[in-house]
């Protein structure tokens, strides 16, 4: 397994992924040919970062959709297996009211974020359901209805990208 991303910065804009995106693939087709190749979509700001501002957004859903628009793209040019969906799953923890996943505006909270993250990837590397995960070594207290709506978000992701 082979995965790729984009920095997060440079992310909604597709122009910004070539040449490079395609020598990546050349290199891994020729050094992993049996390799499965996944595609890991960032996500977009916190709503009021100065991050989010300097790149001309003013609201993160407008960062989001380029972001999801170029990283569509970006996998079907190199014919990726598949697509790891993180900013979808965040989009999903703030569309159910999540107020704070980012730490920082733009990475990943330590608990609440990551957990998230590490639900999707579960999800989208082995297939396995997640439902009955008892895992709780969080570096930030998560409350139980938030570990429940990250499970649900994680697997809502992972079921509109599954191939």
């Amino acid at each position: 397994m082979v995965t790729i991303q984009h920095v997060s910065g440079k992310a909604p804009d597709y122009s910004t992924y070539q040449p490079y995106l395609n020598k990546l693939d050349e290199f891994f087709r020729i050094c992993v040919p049996k390799a499965k190749l996944a595609v890991q979509q960032t996500w977009a700001y916190e709503q009021g970062s100065q991050r989010l501002e300097s790149l001309g957004y003013t609201e993160q859903a407008e960062m989001f959709a380029d972001v999801k628009a170029a990283y569509d793209r970006a996998a079907d040019s190199i014919g990726a297996d598949f697509i790891i969906p993180s900013g979808e799953a965040f989009q999903k923890m703030i569309a159910s009211g999540v107020e704070k996943i980012h730490r920082d505006t733009f990475h990943a909270s330590l608990g609440l974020g990551r957990y998230t993250l590490g639900l999707l990837w579960y999800l989208m590397l082995t297939g396995n359901n997640i439902e009955n995960n008892t895992f709780s070594d969080f570096d930030e207290e998560i409350e139980q209805d938030k570990i429940s709506l990250a499970k649900k978000c994680a697997t809502e992701a992972a079921a509109e990208y599954r191939k």
